[in-house]
């Protein structure tokens, strides 16, 4: 299932910048209707890291980063990481570079693949002992498979992640544009993304978060 992507992150910005003004931003790009790759349906799921220093946003993002490789979200701890060695008057910032939406596959998250791959493990199991439920060498087989799979699930638990989520239902570009314009705060150090798309799609994500 195909979703559409748009981010955001304080180093594009030139200068210091609250994540509320880069909320405000965010949402004037949503309501333009001239963009690429500009999505027709606008529920979203949006995902927002901010803090007052460099260090906490780059940890913050450290635990996304390990399951959803967003680019703005990569893009911005290398940059938060950069920030906390340098000077703030040397600091190069990453500068005019435009708000544009991108489209991907939700599967393609190395935390979704993961937690699709539980799922299947689940349901191969569970289709296993109603078939052979009767026949008990077959039982103990199932038992010490089950014991193997329990090992597998426990050794690639999925990681926690650290991030404020917001699940926005949006009959328009102006409804999700509105409510996105309203998070944020005085923070300078933040990364947005948002996913927009099909429900179905964006549960397989927040399932994960």
């Amino acid at each position: 299932m195909r979703v559409h992507m748009l981010s955001h992150h304080s180093y594009q910005r030139s200068g210091d910048t609250t994540s509320a003004a880069g909320a405000f931003e965010l949402a004037q790009a949503i309501k333009d209707a001239t963009r690429l790759e500009r999505p027709s349906a606008f529920n979203a799921l949006v995902l927002l890291a901010m803090s007052d220093s460099a260090r906490g946003l780059k940890k913050q993002l450290e635990s996304i980063n390990q399951g959803c490789s967003v680019p703005a979200f990569l893009t911005a701890a290398s940059y938060a990481d950069s920030y906390q060695s340098l000077e703030h008057d040397k600091f190069t910032q990453l500068t005019g570079q435009s708000i544009e939406w991108a489209e991907i596959t939700a599967n393609t998250l190395p935390l979704v693949a993961m937690k699709k791959c539980h799922d299947d493990l689940d349901n191969i199991d569970s289709q296993g002992k109603q078939c052979i439920s009767d026949i008990d060498s077959a039982l103990n087989e199932i038992k010490q498979l089950k014991a193997e799979r329990d090992q597998r699930l426990q050794s690639s638990t999925l990681p926690s992640v650290d991030i404020e989520t917001y699940s926005i239902n949006a009959g328009s570009a102006n409804a999700l544009a509105q409510a996105i314009s309203q998070l944020g705060n005085n923070s300078i150090h933040w990364a947005f993304a948002v996913f927009v798309g099909d429900q179905s799609a964006l549960d397989k994500i927040s399932e994960v978060l």
